[in-house]
């Protein structure tokens, strides 16, 4: 009966969580097989309170969410190297694609906001040239700066973070380059400093001079 696999199925988890602390992806599967045996179709919140299991409707909704997402991508928020917030952001994706951005972020492990940053701007990408983000990010301009042996995980995820910036703001990122060129050709003497626009969006640029006594 209904309530037979209840009671097997509240067994099992009290079992396993005494053994040791379940994982995000334990307690989601946890979550989503208590609801799918309750035998109203209401999520059972006083089994999964007892459990020691969260009861929070949001958290729950979420949870289902994880569940249905790509092997590649539940393992590595199981591994806390995506976060279960934007790991959910993959879920509209196509499975090749969700499991390349999974891929990418183990490859390099950048902090959560270096993830939103890459996802939003590859995404982005992928838009506007009309490419699969599988097929954006097995490009050798990416490829290769993932696999390079010859620096290490923080200078890949900057120089990654740049290459990708760059393809997706091509004129601002020209400005930049200019912008430096020609600051360096001034030459300015300590304590004056040529400040550009926020992304160039203004014709009006700022010249500092910053000083402490009247000798300065």
């Amino acid at each position: 009966s209904s309530t037979t696999e209840m009671e097997c199925l509240t067994i099992a988890i009290a079992d396993n969580a005494l053994a040791r602390p379940l994982s995000i992806l334990e307690e989601a599967a946890a979550i989503v097989k208590l609801s799918d045996s309750s035998p109203d179709d209401r999520f059972p919140i006083q089994t999964a309170a007892a459990l020691g299991l969260p009861t929070n409707p949001q958290l729950i909704r979420k949870y289902r969410r994880l569940c249905r997402l790509p092997e590649a991508v539940r393992q590595q928020v199981s591994a806390d190297t995506i976060a279960l917030t934007l790991a959910l952001e993959l879920e509209n994706m196509d499975e090749a694609s969700a499991a390349a951005v999974a891929r990418l972020f183990e490859m390099i492990r950048p902090t959560l906001n270096q993830q939103r940053e890459l996802l939003e701007n590859l995404r982005d990408i992928s838009a506007n040239e009309e490419k699969s983000m599988a097929d954006l990010i097995g490009e050798p301009g990416i490829h290769q700066i993932l696999i390079d042996d010859g620096i290490d995980r923080k200078q890949k995820i900057a120089v990654l973070r740049d290459a990708i910036r760059i393809r997706r703001y091509p004129a601002l990122s020209r400005a930049e380059k200019n912008f430096r060129r020609h600051h360096k050709a001034l030459a300015l003497p300590d304590g004056l400093a040529l400040l550009a626009p926020k992304n160039f969006e203004s014709p009006d640029y700022s010249l500092v001079l910053t000083f402490r006594t009247i000798g300065d």
